[in-house]
């Protein structure tokens, strides 16, 4: 056996930047099934790291919040407020859940209009899973991947590429 040692060249592992692995997994999310979404949703916060997670279910938590003192304000005769008066649950049926979802939507538009323009793509369905429990919670889900989304683009760490000029003629 020589006592000579060789250097070894390591071999360059390829480097996956931190911004594509949250793209990759936003992209995930937009195409799992609805079972899954809830998941991937939770995964992608727990990407985050612990600043910026803390404040995507900070502003989430706020939301929800807002939207569940506009429930107990509204008080439908079929929902009732657990003790805790954190979470509503009601069962109710038809055109009433309509109305009742319109009424929130439009208090919340009138007194919380920053956030009603942000998320109005998605707060109306988080309503009607607030108050009908047969829905799944995947719209809740939606609304943290909005906020997600929302906290990386403002903080620029994700987002639409600057497109290059491109410097010459054309042909022809």
């Amino acid at each position: 056996m020589s006592k000579t040692v060789k250097s070894i060249v390591k071999a360059e592992e390829p480097m996956v930047s931190y911004e594509r692995i949250l793209l990759s997994q936003i992209d995930y999310c937009t195409k799992v099934s609805k079972e899954q979404y809830p998941l991937c949703v939770k995964n992608l916060v727990s990407l985050l790291p612990v600043e910026l997670r803390v404040a995507v279910i900070n502003e989430y938590d706020r939301i929800m919040s807002l939207l569940y003192d506009y429930v107990r304000g509204e008080r439908p005769h079929c929902c009732e407020i657990s003790d805790n008066g954190v979470s509503v649950r009601c069962v109710c049926g038809g055109v009433d859940l309509i109305d009742v979802g319109n009424r929130i939507l439009f208090m919340f538009m009138k007194e919380h209009s920053d956030l009603y323009l942000k998320y109005k793509h998605v707060l109306g369905g988080v309503v009607s899973e607030i108050l009908d429990v047969s829905r799944t919670g995947v719209l809740k889900s939606a609304l943290m991947f909005s906020i997600v989304l929302d906290l990386l683009l403002e903080l620029k760490i994700v987002g639409p590429k600057s497109i290059t000029p491109h410097i010459g003629r054309v042909k022809g």
